[in-house]
């Protein structure tokens, strides 16, 4: 993370460590730069705050003035920073993983200052971002889940309308990194320049810490971006990736939904085997066993989660990015006499439908054969390293063509 920051490269250094913890990647810094650099290192944690007065001290000959070690919370520091102009060449940071907690101190200073984050790790990088100076480089090591969905979106927009990504490294497994912390998420690496539009990211990969290859390579930005139209920052896969279109892979009049079905919260004896109500679909379409068939009785309480007889495509939710294939898919005809009454869906699938109602038969083949083709499985793996595939991430998906090489080159 310190060679990222490429520290040569500036002759008036001055680099923000945020959430300094016990100092490691302030030390790596210190380690690498050739001139003085002042060096600000901000930690809430009053006995790690002491450490790391007492670590600066072993580095005076590298301290320009003005170096300091500040215990107190960083969104506090960095909203009085930004009212003040304050800014920095350099920011390096391992935030902590934690939400920000409804009606918490940290919730109503974010808000104040206009920064929209759920965890304190997207907070972080939201007000890094705004410290930079032009020119300036930040690099976080932050959960993959910053990069897609729904909950991130005004945070990329963010970092994207400030500056350019020109680097990322990703942590495929998920376990690796943070397993003393229990983190169970792939990581990435982010690296932002402020101010900036760069035309190549320089990407590497690796399954953990002791196998980070030594050469990485130098790809275009294009092909960080993703056609689904929400700031989607992609991970390349391993693979050329394939020539998308910006149109979506869902044919027009058809949508993806939840399954309506949370079995635990239907009424006792809502659900039988005994053939009375409706079929009841869920996981087990994607079981290597035979599992029994589930049916749900009709009443007041389940009628609103019957669908019409007609074809669905389901799609099953629970998805680890370590699944081949990652994007699991079934064809459901439920046009029989056994369908009369409807067909209903667990909350463990997605179900793409038309408009509530069965698939024509021209979209049900062309989603059937679209979903079952590698480009479709790639754009699932480079969007999402989370544990389960959301309705977002199959709106987001394109339709595509032939495959390209995707112009990368090593470095």
């Amino acid at each position: 993370m310190a060679e990222m920051l490429d520290l040569q490269s500036d002759t008036n250094l001055s680099v923000l460590d945020a959430g300094a913890g016990a100092g490691a990647l302030s030390e790596s810094v210190l380690g690498l730069v050739q001139q003085p650099v002042q060096l600000t290192m901000v930690e809430k944690d009053v006995i790690l705050a002491d450490h790391l007065a007492e670590l600066l001290s072993h580095f005076d000959d590298k301290l320009a003035v003005g170096s300091e070690v500040i215990a107190g919370d960083f969104i506090d520091a960095s909203i009085r920073w930004r009212a003040l102009g304050t800014t920095f060449s350099h920011v390096i940071m391992n935030p902590p993983y934690e939400r920000v907690r409804g009606g918490s101190t940290e919730r109503e200073s974010l808000k104040g200052a206009g920064v929209v984050a759920s965890n304190l790790y997207a907070a972080f990088l939201w007000l890094g971002m705004d410290l930079l100076r032009e020119g300036g480089r930040m690099v976080a090591v932050v959960p993959r889940s910053v990069l897609s969905g729904g909950q991130f979106r005004l945070l990329r927009q963010h970092l994207l309308a400030s500056g350019s990504l020109f680097r990322l490294h990703h942590f495929r497994s998920r376990r690796e990194i943070f397993q003393r912390d229990s983190v169970q998420q792939e990581v990435v690496v982010l690296g932002m320049v402020k101010g900036v539009k760069v035309d190549e990211v320089r990407y590497s990969r690796s399954s953990s810490l002791g196998d980070i290859p030594s050469e990485s390579l130098l790809m275009p930005r294009e092909r960080f971006e993703d056609a689904g139209g929400d700031d989607a920052i992609l991970v390349p896969s391993e693979n050329a990736r394939a020539a998308l279109s910006p149109e979506p892979i869902l044919p027009v009049g058809t949508d993806v939904s939840v399954g309506s079905v949370v079995d635990f919260r239907l009424p006792e004896g809502s659900l039988n085997e005994s053939s009375i109500g409706v079929r009841l679909f869920g996981s087990e379409l994607f079981s290597a066993k035979e599992q029994p068939e589930r049916w749900m009785r009709v009443e007041s309480a389940t009628s609103r989660f019957v669908m019409p007889p007609g074809r669905y495509l389901v799609v099953k939710r629970i998805s680890p990015p370590e699944t081949q294939p990652r994007l699991k898919h079934r064809v459901v005809d439920a046009t029989s006499e056994k369908f009369q009454d409807g067909v209903a869906f667990e909350n463990h699938v997605l179900v793409v439908h038309a408009s509530g109602e069965g698939l024509s038969d021209e979209a049900c083949i062309f989603l059937d054969e679209s979903f079952g083709a590698d480009a479709a499985q790639q754009q699932i793996q480079e969007r999402t390293g989370s544990t389960q595939i959301n309705a977002a991430d199959i709106r987001a998906m394109r339709r595509f063509a032939a495959r390209t090489e995707g112009g990368m080159h090593g470095g």
